[in-house]
């Protein structure tokens, strides 16, 4: 399982971070798979724009069917926030609140070393195979949560939503979630609550998840083979010949010559 993040700082690139899930990555799978989730629901379907947003639209004079049988409008809005300020009901949005340094093992994965093989072949076409250490290890983990916000028109709408959210997390989507670096621990459910909207009312609820993530680093570790010695002995397998001192060849190659040679 490989898990990566691409940044628009250099300073990952500069300390060697391979992966660092702490708020970008789960809060944009969370939203993904909600959105991909409810795209397949007929009366909750989830329909994007062209640019991969929700697809709201000025709901004056549409039908109360729109969205189900055509494209025209999404019909539950799934997002971080509201664009440009305008509200879109039933709703949910993604929220990230707070995470904690979980360390995997006492010295945080130090001295834990990524091998390589080394092919080396000599001027005859004899090879062989070293094993050569790689990269230094140093890994963590992330243990935090996000908030799932709800709201609807209808206490039936609310109620419908938040527990089909509570069993994607708990069951549906948790092994393609692990599987992504994103394990969540635990799901629970809050307490319902209402507002004034106007002269309407808003319904809410919150879904929060418990969720594992990881970060790593993989620093190179500098050559450590700088030279292969290789001997070769003419004589009897059986040993009851001594090989003969005059036909043994020894040659010294380093590694520097070697990688030229590949």
């Amino acid at each position: 399982m490989v898990t990566n993040n691409f940044t628009k700082s250099e300073l990952d690139k500069l300390y060697y971070v391979v992966q660092n899930s702490l708020i970008i990555f789960p809060k944009q799978i969370v939203i993904e798979t909600l959105r991909n989730f409810f795209a397949d629901d007929l009366y909750y379907r989830y329909v994007q724009d062209a640019f991969g947003f929700p697809k709201v639209v000025d709901q004056t004079n549409t039908e109360g069917d729109s969205g189900i049988n055509d494209d025209l409008t999404t019909r539950i809005y799934i997002g971080e926030f509201f664009k440009n300020d305008v509200s879109f009901y039933p709703s949910v949005l993604v929220k990230y609140t707070g995470s904690s340094s979980v360390p995997i093992s006492l010295n945080r994965e130090t001295g834990s070393v990524e091998w390589q093989n080394v092919k080396i072949v000599d001027g005859y076409g004899n090879y062989k195979f070293y094993k050569s250490p790689k990269n230094f290890i140093f890994a963590g983990a992330w243990e935090g949560s996000l908030s799932i916000d709800i709201s609807t028109r209808s206490v039936r709408s609310r109620d419908e939503i938040s527990q089909i959210i509570a069993l994607l997390f708990t069951d549906i989507a948790f092994n393609a979630l692990s599987k992504s670096g994103l394990v969540v621990k635990k799901v629970s459910v809050g307490s319902p609550s209402e507002s004034d909207d106007r002269n309407d009312k808003l319904f809410h609820i919150s879904v929060s998840l418990e969720i594992r993530t990881e970060w790593r680093r993989l620093i190179p570790v500098a050559n450590v083979i700088e030279i292969i010695s290789t001997s070769i002995e003419f004589g009897r397998v059986d040993g009851k010949t001594p090989p003969a001192p005059n036909l043994t060849i020894n040659m010294k190659q380093s590694l520097v010559d070697i990688l030229l040679n590949f």
